[in-house]
């Protein structure tokens, strides 16, 4: 699988490149792509973890991929955090925070309440200013807790 292949040479490079660098740090998401790596290259994906304990690597994301939710169903991107934090729970003893979706091609109206319900207080992207026609100043917002 091609995505596997691409994600073992990006994931080797960035291993490389904190030992050059001790201050790199790196945030990786979808649940998914650390499941593959630990499934096919599990030396690889050990690392992956040694660096986490460290603080180096970060895993985040909160759904099992990066998910389009212009056309997902309510349930459909419920099981998406439901399965991508839990991974992330159980793989790495932490608790994803941020809803990381930086190019996807829509958003649902149900997002704040699925955010609010599974404990993801951020939430970040880059699409919303990539719009010609209606500009946003910001990509990345914090649900304020005491307003939902």
């Amino acid at each position: 699988m091609q995505a596997v292949e691409k994600g073992e040479r990006s994931f080797s490079t960035v291993l490389k490149l904190m030992e050059e660098y001790d201050e790199l740090t790196f945030i990786q998401s979808q649940p998914q792509m650390y499941q593959l790596i630990k499934d096919t290259y599990p030396q690889l994906y050990e690392k992956i973890k040694e660096k986490i304990v460290a603080g180096k690597w970060i895993p985040e994301g909160a759904m099992w991929v990066e998910a389009d939710c212009n056309l997902a169903s309510g349930e459909s991107l419920v099981r998406q955090f439901l399965y991508g934090k839990q991974f992330i729970r159980e793989e790495f003893g932490q608790e994803s925070q941020i809803l990381w979706l930086p190019d996807v091609f829509g958003y649902s109206a149900a997002l704040p309440q699925i955010l609010k319900k599974t404990n993801t207080p951020y939430f970040m992207t880059t699409k919303l200013s990539w719009n010609q026609f209606n500009q946003i100043p910001y990509d990345s917002f914090f649900l304020a807790r005491n307003r939902w």
